[in-house]
């Protein structure tokens, strides 16, 4: 793709884009407002929480491990790290409850800053998980057996870990008083919607990527991307269509899982939205490789992917909503459409975030004042700072607008009862407040 054709189609498709976004997030309908507002907080979160993960590892990379680093070392270093963000969620959801310091003063305020680091540092801590478990499976580019039972191994061994933590929560709850009080159980809530989280991100990349492998006979690379001289005529369409297998997974998953392992049901409706989030990108991936050359890289293939994903995931979401209003479902299967736009929140976040990544990239590629891994962290604190406080002030309370008015309600009766005196049926309510994080 030429260099001029490149400005003009971002030059245009980002008017297009912003207009579209304003129409949306103005719509008569409240369902679309809704879903553009969650649509935009999440590729903000996704974009800011990746950028600095890849940045943040590329750069211990480049200073702790030699040149020539085999698979055993790289492995044992990202896994490390995955480890090490998910240590730090623990520690600042904990801070921002007041768990074991200072109680904080303001409800609202600890409610909205869980919120901002909850998803900032679990996007980081599921895009560490994503490339840890990549990276193993890219070990077995000859062996499809290994990499299509690697996503088990990857749910396994992530909720053995996430129950060691929740065990370790638990403790740490009781240790001071012998009880989980309000701020304890929020804490605990938000983390478990998190882990969630960041579980279904890792295992949907390592199942697309074994799909991808059972279909073309070779194992894409580890972020996902296609290895050179894989390119079929039909292999867009193809992935495609393998992702509308998940759409009845979900289904199954609701009807067929009992709802007394919520967890368990959780993690696997929110795996198999990712898998058609991530086949989506790759399949659009492919066919823009198709229209412009196997030639096309960097920002030239990037930027029109994440402007076709984003045009698909509105298409997406005007025909999702049409559906869901049609007086003939039940509620369970309303509910169930809706859901799938979670998914697509993902699409829009994960093409943008490839999008700037790798116009990030090229910009400290031209830049000789630090090593390219340094640089590239400095531009993402950089940016990281410009733009989370604005997301934290003006997107969080819009799209928590209702869980806000729920925690003033309910504070406020715990706080007229006498701060750590609540009854049990006010310790419910409270754990029931916040369930999404």
């Amino acid at each position: 793709m030429e260099a001029s054709l490149a400005v003009s189609l971002m030059l245009l498709g980002s008017v297009a884009f912003i207009f579209t976004l304003i129409y949306m997030l103005n719509s008569p309908d409240q369902h679309i407002r809704s879903y553009t507002w969650n649509v935009v907080t999440a590729s903000i979160q996704i974009f800011m929480a990746i950028i600095l993960q890849d940045a943040w590892t590329a750069s211990l990379k480049w200073y702790m491990l030699p040149a020539d680093a085999g698979p055993l070392l790289v492995n044992a270093l990202y896994f490390g790290l995955l480890l090490s963000w998910h240590s730090i969620l623990q520690v600042i959801l904990a801070a921002t409850c007041g768990v074991r310091c200072r109680r904080p003063q303001c409800h609202r305020s600890m409610v909205l800053n869980l919120k901002c680091w909850a998803v900032t540092f679990g996007v980081a801590s599921g895009g560490m998980s994503k490339l840890a478990w990549s990276n193993l499976q890219d070990s077995f580019q000859d062996n499809l057996a290994a990499a299509a039972l690697l996503p088990l191994v990857a749910f396994a061994t992530l909720c053995g870990m996430f129950h060691c933590f929740d065990t370790l929560r638990y403790w740490v709850a009781l240790s001071d008083d012998g009880r989980v009080d309000e701020y304890e159980e929020i804490w605990d809530s938000y983390t478990d919607k998190t882990e969630d989280s960041v579980l279904s991100m890792a295992v949907a990349l390592v199942l697309v990527k074994a799909q991808h492998f059972a279909m073309s006979g070779t194992l894409p690379l580890v972020n996902g991307d296609l290895r050179p001289g894989t390119v079929m005529p039909s292999q867009a369409v193809d992935l495609c269509l393998t992702c509308l297998v998940w759409v009845p997974v979900i289904v199954l998953v609701d009807r067929c899982v009992p709802a007394h392992y919520p967890v368990f049901k959780r993690r696997l409706t929110l795996t198999a939205g990712n898998c058609i989030a991530f086949g989506l990108i790759n399949s659009t991936t492919r066919w823009v490789l198709q229209e412009c050359g196997p030639d096309t890289a960097g920002a030239m293939l990037s930027l029109p992917v994440a402007l076709l994903v984003t045009a698909l995931g509105m298409f997406l979401i005007y025909s999702l909503d049409f559906v869901a209003d049609m007086e003939r479902h039940t509620g369970s299967v309303e509910a169930n459409i809706r859901q799938m736009v979670v998914p697509i929140s993902t699409l829009i976040g994960f093409g943008w975030k490839k999008a700037f990544g790798d116009a990030a990239k090229r910009l400290v590629a031209e830049v000789d004042f630090f090593p390219d891994p340094v640089e590239h962290l400095i531009l993402a604190l950089i940016l990281i700072l410009w733009i989370l406080p604005g997301w934290r002030a003006y997107f969080l309370p819009v799209i928590m607008e209702q869980e806000l008015a729920k925690a003033d309600t309910v504070f406020s009766k715990v706080a007229g009862s006498g701060e750590g005196a609540a009854t049990s049926e006010k310790q419910t309510e409270q754990k029931a407040l916040l369930t999404a994080p």
